[in-house]
Formats: structure tokens, sequence, C-alpha cells
């Protein structure tokens, strides 16, 4: 089982002693660095544009679903057969497909604008949530949001999924709305339990 913990600058390093303790300091497989860019910078210090999210795993069953990412560059290089090269005609640039890395910069935060948005103060992007899902399960598989702020781990969820595949999330009471009514997601609320079709994940960021 793998487990994701997300956390600013404020706390990730409360949170970091603590998970050690919970999971083992030698199970910490990544410390995951999401950066933005977002309206409002200081004259007193470096901008905090940057999000912690904390990967540990429960044993070394844990999965992963190794997912290439475009890697874009202003020339061809013709390094031979190995490292096929293509070329983006809407960017004028060539790219190839590299391996992922711990630092993550190609997803945008929410704006004011955006459609996912319904104004939950942690919510996070719906890109962030399937990255993780996509890396870490296979479908079928289970996720526990214990937190599930604005409802973004269901609505990520894979919509076209058989409904035999359903993804489990431990909520707050009364169970949230947002993301989960725009996805058609039904909420039991005495137990508080919300699910919504879809390949299922692992524990999640208070999303």
């Amino acid at each position: 089982m793998s487990n994701f913990i997300h956390a600013d600058y404020r706390a990730i390093s409360q949170f970091k002693l603590i998970c050690d303790e919970i999971f083992g300091q030698e199970n910490l497989v990544n410390e995951l660095i999401w950066a933005y860019r977002t309206a409002g910078n200081s004259k007193e210090f470096w901008a905090r544009k940057h999000d912690n999210i904390l990967f540990y795993q429960k044993s070394d069953k844990r999965k992963f679903n190794l997912i290439k990412e475009k890697s874009y560059h202003l020339k061809k290089y013709d390094y031979g057969d190995h490292y096929e090269e293509f070329y983006d005609d809407e960017k004028g640039m060539w790219y190839s497909f590299v391996n992922p890395v711990d630092v993550w910069t190609d997803i945008y935060p929410l704006k004011s604008t955006n459609n996912e948005r319904v104004y939950y103060p942690t919510q996070k992007p719906e890109a962030l949530l399937k990255k993780i899902i996509e890396a870490c399960t296979d479908e079928g598989d289970l996720v526990a949001d214990f937190f599930c702020g604005s409802g973004t781990t269901c609505a990520s969820l894979h919509p076209s999924a058989p409904p035999s595949h359903l993804a489990i999330v431990r909520s707050r009471s009364p169970p949230p709305r947002g993301r989960l009514a725009q996805r058609g997601a039904t909420a039991d609320s005495r137990r508080g339990d919300c699910h919504a079709a879809g390949p299922a994940a692992v524990s999640a960021p208070d999303a």
C-alpha cells in the first residue's frame, strides 16, 4: 500500500517526523515537490511557490507504474535509434519521453475561473490526484481519502470505468458536495462514505 501526505512549508517537517515513526524512516519513497506560479511575491524572501507531498510505502509490495513524460528541447539531438525524438508542431519544439522526477512543474494551481473550483480552502487540481492515482494503482484498487475535503479524489477517478469498481472515501460529516456532485457521486450521510465509479487508488492527500 502507498500513502501520500500533503503539506506546505509550515507543517511538512512535523508531518515527516510523525510519518517516520508510523511507517518507518526506511519506508519513505519520495518527498515530491509540487512547484507552481501564482500571483503574489514578497520582496523580503523567496516567493513560496511549492507544496510537499510525502510518499510512504507500507511494504515493498507497493505498485508503481512508470509513466514517462515529455521533455521539450529546441533542437533535435540525434543520439541514436535508442533515443526517439518527436516534433510538436503546435509548440515548434522537439521532445522525447523521459522518466519522471520528484519535482512536478506541469500541474497548475486552480484559478478562480477554473470550472473545477468549488472554493474549498485546500482543494487540489484533479491533475495532481490523477498523476498519483495513475502511477500507484491499477483498475480495481482501493482509494481511501480520510479527509475528502472538496471531493477531488473521487472526481479524479476515470468516469468511464465499470460501476463494479468503486472508490470508497471516508469523509467528514456531513459528506462534502462540490466535485462529487458534479461527477454524479453518491453519499451516505449516516456513515459518511462516498462512492464513485472508476479505477480506485491509494490513500491520497487532503483534496
